[in-house]
């Protein structure tokens, strides 16, 4: 009993509680988010097509991503609904589909529409040599395990999306303004970088163009990210400064700016790198009328949190990493490096003091 009382007293000192407090709420996140991951992993659905042992002869799909232009190919990434072996049977899995282009000039196939595709899809092999790209646990990351490569007469259109959900209304919002920028830009290259400026559209941009920007460093600015995102943002906030000197204009700009925010993320198609950018905005409008003090590095994590929720396995993506790490180098740095360089000219020591964040 002397050894109980003694754990509760000492319990009680905030020497014990606070960080006591910490580590389990670390260790609930952990088990949290591996719970979450692997409700996510599809190969463990009992349905999955990774499970199938008998020969396929032809299965239906839903069409998941926009087709996307490749060198000799259309790729497309589908999701299988039922397989036929000797007979009809659902099943679960993605697998990315390549349709040559010698069959096809343009795929008319829609994000959403239904699909019947001959042949067997096959799963993923790892690589023959060792420190080779791994291409099958790169897709893993993203739940598909199977490829197919095949010809445009072996897909059936079977019927055009049902359900419009919200996906597919951005999926033809991005097409109807590719539309409007190849209508109103002459040139293929200027119509290509336009459409890779503006909407991260970057299929029609050739192989040197890519490597002169690659080579100046200016790669970054053809892919929509926290860039644009953030000009989008200084726009909308200089724009909107006049009604500062009003009390009720707080929340209407923080409603605003998110909702522009989001009808460009809506516009380029809801692409992974514009999600986290617009998210680490929202958050930093939504907390400015509460007059909350927006530290960044809780922003990031919350942003961070947030995306995860909603896919656990964006951890694992590149652009994820880099998009984060790059936001903290810079304000990890900013204020370091402003301090040791000594700017004469007023507008740049203006343009170096700017926070990099509102």
């Amino acid at each position: 009993m002397h050894i109980i009382f003694r754990i509760f007293f000492a319990f009680r000192s905030k020497r014990i509680i606070k960080p006591v407090s910490g580590v389990l709420g670390l260790v609930f996140v952990f088990l949290f988010g591996y719970l979450h991951l692997h409700l996510n992993t599809q190969k463990r659905n009992q349905d999955h097509l990774l499970n199938e042992k008998d020969r396929i002869v032809a299965y239906e799909a839903i069409v998941r991503t926009a087709p996307e232009s490749k060198a000799r190919s259309w790729k497309i990434q589908v999701e299988v609904v039922q397989i036929k072996t000797d007979q009809w049977k659902p099943v679960s899995g993605q697998v990315m589909v390549y349709v040559s282009k010698k069959s096809i000039d343009k795929v008319p196939w829609l994000y959403g529409d239904r699909l019947l595709i001959k042949g067997s899809p096959n799963e993923l092999t790892p690589p023959a040599n060792p420190e080779e790209f791994n291409f099958k646990r790169f897709l893993s990351f993203r739940n598909i395990y199977h490829q197919q490569f095949i010809m445009a007469d072996q897909i059936q259109l079977i019927d055009h999306a049902k359900r419009n959900g919200f996906l597919y209304y951005s999926h033809q919002v991005r097409a109807w303004a590719t539309n409007i920028l190849r209508t109103y830009i002459p040139g293929e290259q200027q119509q290509a970088i336009a459409m890779a400026l503006v909407l991260g559209v970057t299929e029609g941009i050739d192989t040197d163009l890519q490597s002169a920007y690659a080579a100046s460093g200016a790669m970054h600015v053809l892919a929509v990210s926290g860039l644009h995102v953030g000009i989008i943002y200084a726009i909308i906030l200089v724009l909107f400064k006049p009604l500062k000197r009003f009390a009720w204009s707080r929340w209407v700009i923080a409603v605003i700016s998110i909702l522009l925010l989001w009808i460009f993320a809506f516009v380029t198609g809801l692409s992974p790198s514009v999600l986290r950018a617009v998210t680490m905005f929202s958050f930093i409008a939504f907390a400015r009328p509460l007059g909350w003090r927006t530290n960044i590095y809780n922003t990031l994590a919350a942003s961070a949190f947030v995306l995860l929720l909603y896919n656990p396995y964006l951890i694992m993506s590149v652009g994820f990493q880099l998009s984060y790490l790059a936001v903290l180098g810079i304000v990890y740095l900013q204020r370091p490096i402003y301090n040791l360089i000594e700017i004469e000219n007023r507008v740049g020591d203006w343009i170096c003091r700017l926070p990099v964040y509102p």
